[in-house]
């Protein structure tokens, strides 16, 4: 049977269309899901949580005066040591503050934390119990090892020491070049004391 140019011609002109529209069926979807898919622009974030450390420590810890005793040969019913000076008259043996600076000296405590703190200071004993005899002593004073370290310092003046926390500096500064305090000792040994190796614990914290 033979096909006229007609139909030819019209079966053409029919796949032409059948092929434009698969194509145009195609480019629609492809655009469709690169409009779908693509972004323009997009975002990150980094995050942190900055806190504060509240912290101190006595940074010079020890004191040791060595082995001595009192002159009562001499005259003398007492011997008083100091961190600060060199032991009075009475007393014999014991390390002092200028030829032996190692281990004489005054103890320092500094602020090593990121905020402002109260501190209390106490002691594990006091002198009745430690040294026993005739009129003991053991005294402390404060003072700042550098300038504004406290918004108010107490016990600036030498004061019986305390076997129950009290406050010493308010405000604790922890700028570096601001944020440390002196402690410094003094200590009245009786002729009549007992002996051996005696130890004093001092104990900074930080008031809640």
């Amino acid at each position: 049977m033979e096909v006229s140019n007609k139909t030819l011609a019209a079966l053409l002109v029919l796949s032409v269309l059948v092929s434009l529209a698969g194509m145009y069926t195609a480019i629609y979807r492809i655009q469709r899901i690169s409009v779908i898919g693509a972004a323009t622009s997009d975002t990150a974030t980094a995050t942190l949580n900055i806190s504060t450390s509240q912290a101190i420590q006595f940074t010079v810890a020890t004191v040791d005066w060595d082995t001595g005793y009192v002159n009562t040969t001499g005259g003398y019913n007492n011997c008083t040591l100091y961190t600060t000076t060199d032991p009075q008259v009475g007393c014999i043996g014991f390390r002092d503050a200028t030829n032996d600076p190692d281990y004489v000296h005054s103890l320092i405590l500094e602020n090593v934390g990121t905020a402002l703190v109260n501190v209390t200071l106490n002691s594990s004993t006091d002198a009745a119990t430690l040294l026993g005899g005739t009129n003991p002593s053991i005294q402390w004073k404060l003072d700042y090892n550098e300038s504004g370290s406290c918004s108010a310092l107490y016990d600036t003046n030498w004061d019986e020491v305390n076997t129950t926390a009290e406050l010493i500096c308010e405000d604790f500064n922890y700028v570096d070049t601001n944020d440390s305090i002196k402690v410094d000792l003094k200590i009245r040994i009786p002729y009549d004391s007992s002996t051996g190796l005696k130890t004093l614990t001092l104990t900074a914290a930080i008031q809640p």
